[in-house]
């Protein structure tokens, strides 16, 4: 049946993007094929279901014009491009001109990757800086090229130094292997070490320095090393015995057993009486106390001398508006409240939420009974605002707290804990009388 389908289709004079068929070619199997004739002149048999669904419109020829890149006029490291070569290869191929004079054909692709830059004139040119001086530096010979692709030279410094270089820095400038640049330290001191002269060493591009100690030891040192005050001697602190050397207000014990990042840690006791642990490096610096001086330094700016002191107020005005509900005193008051009332809300009845104990008479207007227990009843955080909320902070009463919880819960359970109260108070007064009869006797 498809057979037969397909012998009705005649795609005979029919065109198919630059296609026009010419006639059926033979058939392979059961696909057909037709003979076409593409507008570059080139004919080919071609899959009829590829015409049909338009997967070819050309030879080829149309991939090929899209790919060729005019690099007509357009330089290339030394290369200037002059023509399209008329040598034709696989490959397209560019008729250049170099610097120097020659005239090459070179391949298109290897001239926009930047593989081909000149003609080989640049490796003769490249002899020619053996032996050639640079400021203090001296071309030795050619050692390879680097990552770049870069010529490296091997050159001696004037200081004694060999160094590797590229060509483009030798002529862009470069006039040692560092040296120059490397600030003169001969002279100075690092801790215990004095500067003597430059090693002629180098490591990392840093210059090596040769040292002497104060203990007569002489030492090549990494100028960062000096720089950072990494080193500080030769290495004889790191035997030295600090026991009964004394630092300000510290005196060193003996050696601690245990290590700080490596470090040795002495054990110091303070003319304050404490006992610390310190590394060598942190006494010999200066380390005077264990930080008692700030201490002292704090205490000695309480009082009158405390920067916010306030000479226009007394001192019963003072202790009022002083803030002590986070005292040890107000800890252990605020225990026994919550003891006595079993931890219980005593306004909703609510156990093991957030809880206050609330002062019945207020803080700051009955000071006589602020650790009064008889003063102090258990609220939960939402029954504690709520009473703030509608009497307000400060110069509260009994009667108020009384008139608020009558609102609330009736007169029946106020009267309850107005007695639990009565029994309280009766109980301190009790005790308080006890009290004055043993100071009598």
């Amino acid at each position: 049946m498809l057979e037969e389908l397909g012998k009705k289709i005649d795609l005979t004079g029919q065109r198919f993007g630059k296609w026009t068929v010419l006639e059926e070619a033979e058939r392979r199997g059961n696909a057909r094929y037709w003979k076409c004739k593409c507008e570059c002149g080139n004919e080919k048999e071609v899959y009829q279901s590829s015409l049909t669904s338009n997967r070819t419109e050309s030879c080829g020829c149309n991939r090929k014009t899209r790919r060729i890149i005019d690099l007509t006029g357009q330089r290339f490291g030394k290369w200037t491009v002059l023509r399209e070569s008329e040598k034709r290869t696989s490959v397209l191929r560019w008729e250049c001109r170099c610097d120097c004079g020659n005239i090459k054909n070179v391949n298109g692709q290897t001239l926009r990757n930047g593989s081909s830059t000149n003609c080989g004139c640049i490796r003769e040119q490249a002899k020619q800086l053996e032996g050639r001086r640079y400021e203090r530096l001296l071309v030795s010979h050619m050692v390879g090229k680097n990552d770049k692709g870069q010529i490296l030279w091997s050159c001696i410094c004037d200081c004694g130094n060999e160094t590797q270089a590229t060509t483009g820095s030798l002529n862009g400038g470069l006039m040692s292997c560092g040296c120059a640049r490397v600030k003169d330290l001969v002279g100075s001191k690092f801790g215990k070490l004095t500067v003597v002269r430059d090693s002629g060493e180098r490591a990392g591009g840093n210059v090596i320095w040769n040292c002497i100690c104060e203990c007569g030891n002489e030492t090549n040192v990494n100028s960062s090393n000096l720089s950072s005050n990494g080193v500080k001697s030769c290495g004889c602190t790191k035997g030295l015995n600090l026991t009964g050397s004394r630092f300000g207000k510290l005196k060193v014990l003996e050696k601690s057993e245990f290590r700080q990042n490596g470090r040795i840690l002495w054990k110091c006791e303070c003319e304050c009486g404490r006992t610390i642990s310190l590394r060598g490096d942190a006494l010999t610096p200066g380390k005077t106390d264990c930080g008692c001086g700030y201490i002292e330094f704090l205490k000695s700016r309480t009082g009158k001398e405390h920067h916010s002191y306030n000479p226009k107020i007394s001192d019963e005005q003072r202790m009022s508006n002083r803030y002590q509900l986070h005292g040890f005193s107000m800890a252990n008051w605020r225990k026994e409240i919550f003891n006595s009332d079993d931890y219980v809300c005593q306004g909703c009845g609510k156990r093991g939420h957030t809880l206050n104990a609330h002062h019945l008479n207020a803080w700051n207007a009955f000071p006589e009974q602020r650790f009064d227990t008889a003063n102090g009843i258990t609220l939960c955080s939402d029954c504690h605002k709520e009473f703030h909320h509608f009497n307000g902070y400060g110069d509260n009463t009994l009667e108020e707290f009384r008139d608020h919880l009558a609102c609330l819960v009736g007169e029946e359970h106020v009267s309850e804990i107005e007695e639990t109260l009565l029994s309280r108070e009766s109980e301190i007064i009790g005790q308080e009388q006890q009290t004055r009869e043993l100071q009598t006797t």
